[in-house]
């Protein structure tokens, strides 16, 4: 079943391109479990559709019983299980196999000059999964360098055969006006000329299919720059909110820090004001402690002195008498 693509670390932030691969990449062997369970990440196979057609496809996440595919170019996956591998899966065509297609598309092209072609390339484009962005670019390049070279091969080959059969075409048509009797020969020039049509057709084709794969690729870039502008932004937008968060908090910590030193502060100086206080009524008491031991002081040597004049004035009252007895 379809479902939403396991995606990898976003700390990279790099697509690779989704090359579009002819079924003529499918290996003509078919895997066995074996083959099929050393596929890894970012392996590429192609795999079967629910229209019954074959996509060419990386593979996102591999367990012990089913792989997961891409399947378009959101991210979005096809997992099958391993029970359904064998009927489901195909792998790349390897270079040994390749070699042997070269030869015999080769020969089939020199047997048969029209140089038709009967596969059909998939349209669907196909999104590579965030993968090592060396590996993912290597195979990309790689892939888009040989499409382009079998492309360029091809085109050449068919500028050769048509340049062959236009001048057969001639000795035909020469040939054919001098005999003027030879049907058959006439019947070949008309099918050269054929022949002819189709190869500038298929030239056209080749072209339009270059096109395609142009603007395929810038398309492509768009949309990496638009997800990478994404990336960037959203990655800004992060830190900053997180700088904010952090002021804050910060902020508050001074605040709270403010607060209980302000705390402490009233703390000591209403400590330092009782003591102080109770400072200040100890000198109070103790001056009044002196204030009545003076005054005690003071009455005494009053009280002294009144002894002392009342003992005078005694004394002066006997001697007076003392004279006037005398």
């Amino acid at each position: 079943g379809c479902g939403q693509a396991h995606a990898a670390d976003y700390a990279v932030s790099v697509y690779t391109a989704d090359i579009v691969e002819p079924a003529e990449e499918m290996s003509d062997e078919a895997p066995t479990i074996a083959q099929i369970s050393q596929l890894q990440i970012s392996d590429h196979a192609f795999i079967k559709r629910s229209n019954g057609n074959w996509t060419y496809s990386t593979v996102l996440d591999v367990r012990r019983d089913n792989i997961t595919f891409t399947v378009d170019d959101f991210g979005n996956g096809k997992t099958i299980t391993k029970h359904r591998w064998l009927s489901s899966i195909r792998l790349v065509k390897s270079a040994e196999e390749d070699a042997e297609s070269t030869v015999a598309e080769e020969y089939s092209m020199s047997t048969n000059p029209s140089g038709s072609d009967d596969y059909e390339e998939d349209a669907s484009p196909l999104a590579s999964p965030v993968a090592s962005p060396s590996a993912a670019d290597r195979k990309a390049v790689d892939r888009k360098a040989r499409l382009k070279a079998k492309l360029q091969k091809k085109k050449m080959d068919l500028k050769a055969k048509k340049k062959d059969m236009k001048r057969q075409a001639q000795q035909a048509k020469a040939a054919a006006a001098e005999a003027k009797r030879n049907a058959r020969e006439l019947k070949e020039a008309q099918e050269l000329e054929l022949k002819l049509r189709l190869m500038d057709l298929e030239e056209i084709k080749l072209k339009q299919e270059e096109e395609v794969e142009k603007e395929r690729m810038a398309d492509f870039e768009e949309k990496k720059k638009k997800k990478l502008a994404k990336i960037e932004a959203d990655y800004e937008e992060k830190r900053r909110k997180k700088l904010a968060k952090k002021k804050a908090e910060l902020e508050l910590e001074k605040g709270v820090e403010k607060e209980r030193l302000r705390i402490v502060d009233e703390k000591k100086a209403k400590k330092k004001a009782d003591h102080e206080e109770k400072k200040a009524k100890a000198e109070m008491k103790k001056m009044r402690k002196a204030k009545k031991q003076a005054a005690a002081l003071k009455a005494q040597r009053q009280a002294e002195l009144v002894f002392q004049n009342l003992e005078a004035t005694m004394m002066a009252t006997e001697i007076s008498k003392k004279y006037q007895s005398n």
